[in-house]
């Protein structure tokens, strides 16, 4: 946040010429400035005599009173009339510098303030004036002597250690900046300026709630004083304390509704609150002051926030274009290119961050996950090596790693890591909304009257693979029992996912526009019993509203494949096979365990009935066709290598992969020829809208699962389609749940038990076209009679799971795990 520091420079022109110069305090270290003049209307110090010395006093006073009214070119012009009859007139050299460096004349103000010095050495104002002109002109070790000087000569000068407060403050000396500002105020205590510019050091040295008592004390002397607003503003959103922060910062505008600084402020504490106002702070902040590189930045992080990435790529590179090695841009914008899945273009935009900044933990995060997305595993057990110890280092200090927790899942560590690093990334979510959460402020209650009231929240509600799988389980929900809410925080692209959504739940509600405390207030007034998370720790996530608690109960469904480690959430809903009761520590959630595979299909997808060839995709018409339609950063190096000798014991053979882009193609033909295998053998399959992709799926002989990373929806797709999934099981979530699926559609037998067994299956598959065919003709029949396509069937256990969730809270007990069983299971 950007925290102003005012100027108080003391220097008194007769009896107490007080000059103060205000300062907005950046990092592009350009500085808003307003000048403030005090000046006594009574002259002193004029030497006694005759007419002519009346003569002069009087034309310096009127200097004086035009000065004081503004008017300092009349000022100036009669303070040349004193020096052309008292040419060593002391107070007129002063005056005519004070002018100059008034109107930012700092070579001028500083020739009249040095001949001050030289005529009248032991006066330390004239010293104090000559250390603010350096000071101005950029001089700090000039300044610093002068400030200094002026100090010997009079220790008891309070605008002296104020000044010199600043300066040591502009050098990165803190602890002797706090010294001299707190000497300033002991000599002289009721100067807001000297106040505020105390809190910003204390600030700087991290002291937040000293800061924000200077702050305070500034704004009891001087209520009108907009920048200490600014500034308590900025602190209290450091605090966490986000509404309060909203409050002054209004207040700094509502004194001075021009100050960029304040708009920009405005804007962080609005976006820590989920407002989607917050963009109109940074536009004006802009507005006021193009060259404003933060508020730039953070309108780019606003707007790309809201899904409006091209907006945001625009803003951030606008402030690029004004400080080139602006970390926080660069990497800002490395993530919206992330998020748009221009993977080439982010990658040297985080080199460029570890350039500068070698050590920079999130930059080089994200260039390892860069990596494994363009499948370049060159550095690859290093790059892992150091994401595990920054880990424990930093779980170690008790401090948020810098891999997210999706971007765990790729990592070979056991799963106490995965939980940890979850639970530390909500904690810390919790800690920073503990405002909020006072301001929602809900209470709950343990009996109820109709049905159970079940919220879906997420921000997928559109064309995406989350509703490829779930469309049409909000219709099959038993409306006697349970009446269905839907809470989107996600894009409305019209398709025919978001209009069956719509239809079929009882409420839909667009929680885009709200903030965080609006969208939990919305919840919570909807009377919500059981709200069910459909997004977790993914790209997106407004995990913030549910963090609020805004309903009784609160469930991790579907969205992400693991465990939250959030307080906030008592269950997780999953099955026997994904997460068995035995690998329960792992999770900080309640496991729900439904009866068959947790993961809602919808039997109802299209497959295009267009008649496809494989020469249509690149395919050979003979040979056998494997297929592993993942996202690139599951493939890995040490199954790739599987994969390869698969293809080399099957002649004629290919693998079917999903594109990763052309980088990430190039990487892998390079893997299979340093392998020995030919680049024809490699086939990329780029997006097709949803119902032609089932369609393909058909073209192929066999689905190579990923590991440790399973496919998900990628695996439910091809058993849909028809095609036969061969997997793996590890320890973790999202290593179980192609296990799962194939489970739940009767071919278990299509589970390995380690990678070796995976290699000898699928040789033998390929190699033995009956077997595979036996397996085809049983998905064929099995897909429309086993539960894993079943979604009548999935709803009816779900409903199961919500009521015993439900009594068990009503019943005034803490979550417990649940094992769901159908009429047909109970003993």
């Amino acid at each position: 946040p950007d925290i102003a520091f005012a100027r108080d420079d003391l220097t008194a022109c007769l009896t107490g010429l007080t000059w103060s110069l205000e300062e907005g305090l950046r990092t592009d270290t350009q500085y808003g400035v307003e000048h403030i003049f005090y000046i006594s209307a009574e002259p002193t110090g004029i030497p006694a005599g005759g007419a002519a010395v009346s003569k002069v006093s009087a034309t310096y006073a009127d200097a004086l009173r035009h000065y004081q009214a503004g008017q300092p070119a009349q000022a100036e012009r009669l303070c040349w009339e004193v020096l052309q009859q008292e040419p060593l007139d002391l107070e007129a050299i002063y005056l005519l510098g004070v002018v100059a460096l008034d109107a930012g004349q700092t070579n001028r103000a500083l020739l009249h303030f040095h001949h001050a010095t030289l005529l009248q050495p032991d006066q330390a104002r004239f010293h104090h004036a000559l250390g603010e002109a350096h000071r101005a002109r950029g001089g700090h070790g000039e300044a610093l002597t002068s400030f200094r000087e002026a100090l010997r000569l009079d220790p008891a000068h309070a605008a002296g250690h104020h000044a010199l407060g600043l300066i040591l403050l502009d050098q990165g000396e803190l602890d002797e900046a706090v010294a001299s500002l707190r000497r300033s105020l002991a000599l002289q205590p009721n100067q807001p300026r000297a106040h505020t510019n105390l809190g910003r050091a204390l600030h700087i040295q991290g002291d937040l709630t000293a800061a924000a008592a200077s702050f305070t004390e500034a704004i009891r002397l001087k209520p009108d004083y907009a920048i200490p607003h600014n500034n308590l503003g900025a602190i209290l959103h450091d605090q966490g304390k986000h509404a309060e922060a909203v409050v002054e910062l209004r207040r700094a505008l509502a004194l001075q509704p021009n100050y960029p600084e304040a708009h920009c402020n405005l804007g962080n504490a609005l976006r820590a609150q989920g407002e989607p106002t917050a963009v109109g702070s940074y536009q004006e902040a802009v507005r006021l002051r193009p060259d404003y590189v933060k508020a730039h930045c953070y309108l780019g992080i606003a707007l790309a926030a809201q899904g409006r990435t091209d907006e945001a790529i625009v803003a951030l590179k606008t402030a690029l274009r004004i400080k080139p090695d602006f970390l926080e841009a660069l990497e800002q914008l490395g993530h919206v290119l992330l998020q748009q899945a221009r993977w080439d273009a982010a990658l040297p935009v985080f080199e460029h961050v570890l350039t500068l900044q070698p050590d920079h933990a999130e930059a080089f995060a994200c260039l390892v996950r860069i990596r494994e997305l363009l499948c370049d595993w060159k550095n690859r057990q290093a790059d892992f090596d150091r994401l595990r110890r920054d880990v424990e280092q930093r779980l170690e200090a008790g401090q948020r790693p810098s891999i997210t927790p999706f971007n765990t899942m790729t990592m070979p560590w056991p799963p106490a890591v995965h939980l940890a690093v979850a639970r530390s990334y909500s904690e810390l979510m919790v800690r920073n909304l503990a405002s909020l959460r006072d301001s929602l402020n809900v209470t709950h209650s343990r009996s109820r009257t109709g049905r159970l009231r079940i919220g879906y929240i997420g921000g997928t509600f559109h064309d995406h693979a989350l509703m490829h799988l779930m469309q049409s389980l909000f219709g099959l929900h038993d409306r006697n029992d349970f009446e269905i809410f839907a809470y989107s925080y996600g894009p409305n692209d019209n398709s025919s996912y978001r209009q069956r959504v719509q239809r079929d739940c009882d409420h839909f509600h667009d929680l885009a526009p709200l903030s965080t405390l609006e969208s939990a207030r919305q919840i919570h007034a909807d009377r919500i019993h059981i709200l069910v998370d459909l997004m977790g720790h993914t790209g997106g996530a407004r995990e913030e509203i549910v963090a609020l608690r805004p309903a009784p109960i609160q469930v991790s469904y579907i969205g992400y494949a693991g465990s939250m480690g959030a307080s906030f959430l008592d269950y997780l809903v999953s099955d026997r096979v994904v997460t068995p009761l035995d690998l329960a520590a792992g999770y900080s959630e309640r496991l729900v365990l439904l009866p068959h595979c947790y993961l809602v299909n919808d039997r109802e997808q299209e497959v295009a009935a267009t008649r496809l060839s494989r020469a249509d995709f690149g395919l050979p018409e003979r040979g056998f066709v494997f297929t592993s339609f993942n996202n690139s950063y599951k493939f890995e190096p040490g199954l790739f290598g599987i994969w390869m000798k698969i293809l080399e014991q099957v002649p004629g053979s290919v693998l079917w992969l999903y594109s990763g882009g052309e980088t990430a193609e190039r990487n892998l033909r390079q893997e299979a020829a340093a392998r020995g295998l030919a680049s024809h053998r490699l086939v990329f399959a780029h997006h097709r809208p949803k119902r032609e992709h089932l369609a393909r799926l058909t073209l192929a002989d066999l689905f190579l699962d990923t590991f440790p990373v399973n496919a998900h929806t990628g695996a439910s797709d091809a058993l849909w389609a028809g095609l036969p999934v061969l997997t793996c099981l590890g320890e973790t979530f999202a290593s179980r749940v192609a296990g799962s699926l194939v489970t739940n559609v009767g071919l278990p037998e299509l589970i390995a038990q380690n990678l070796e067994d995976y290699e000898r299956r699928a040789v033998r598959l390929a190699q033995n076209p009956d077997e595979l065919q036996q397996l085809r003709d049983r998905l064929a029949v099995n897909r429309t009679r086993w539960p894993l396509f079943d979604t009548a069937r999935l709803t009816r256990n779900l409903e199961r799971a919500y009521r015993a969730m439900w009594d068990i809270y009503a019943a005034g007990e803490l979550p417990r795990a649940i094992v769901v069983t159908e009429p047909s299971d109970a003993p």
